[in-house]
């Protein structure tokens, strides 16, 4: 709880500190974001979360290596083979293309992506699930495995572990719905997606400001 308490002034410290120019908690001026089409920002009409990451940011770029379809272990090849890359802070989200896989390749890609940065300058960002996997149904064990999938994410990842998942869920908007039923259902609201899966401009918006904030509170640890 200390420890909690303490990333959450350092962030807002290195928030107001960055305003103003200083050069404590100075964030990196490029760093890069590996996955899959929610990386590339699929449904956001431009504004993906690396474009809203930015925006929200001391004016980092972010170098996008989202590439539509791919699975961790695509996602994990093309990372190792760059290895040019390896240097700068990394943000990792991979594994919604194989989230039902149950042998442990979304962790094992994930590790491997991590071991080859050499460094702790990373964030691994949890997987989101859609319309078609809530928590009620036939289809109920798709959300089991994928909070199965997390929660074994953020046991080995600690504070680097960026859970959006429940995030994204507790954004609904009351006064909408089907939003209402989407939190009923445990699943990420219809407000903030383009398609059953795939997040839209404000749903990115979300995702880019929780991934800035663990950004920002994992600095100079």
């Amino acid at each position: 709880m200390i420890r909690l308490k303490s990333n959450i002034l350092k962030a807002l410290l290195c928030a107001s500190l960055l305003a103003g120019g200083s050069a404590f908690c100075q964030e990196a001026k490029e760093i890069v974001a590996w996955g899959d089409s929610l990386t590339s920002g699929t449904g956001g009409d431009g504004h993906g979360w690396p474009v809203w990451f930015t925006e929200l940011s001391n004016g980092t770029k972010v170098l996008n290596k989202g590439v539509g379809g791919q699975t961790s272990t695509q996602i994990k090849e093309r990372m190792l083979a760059e290895k040019d890359l390896h240097a700068k802070y990394s943000v990792i989200w991979a594994g919604r293309n194989n989230a039902f896989d149950q042998k442990g390749t979304v962790q094992a890609d994930i590790a491997a992506m991590v071991a080859a940065l050499g460094s702790s300058d990373y964030l691994i960002v949890g997987i989101p699930n859609g319309s078609k996997e809530p928590n009620n149904g036939p289809d109920r064990w798709k959300l089991t495995l994928i909070d199965k999938l997390n929660a074994s994410l953020k046991e080995t990842y600690g504070a680097r572990f960026v859970d959006i998942r429940p995030v994204l869920v507790a954004a609904y908007d009351p006064a909408n719905p089907q939003d209402v039923k989407d939190h009923a259902d445990d699943v990420v609201p219809a407000s903030l997606r383009s398609d059953a899966l795939h997040l839209n401009s404000a749903g990115y918006k979300i995702t880019a400001k929780t991934i800035h904030d663990a950004y920002l509170a994992n600095q100079n640890k």
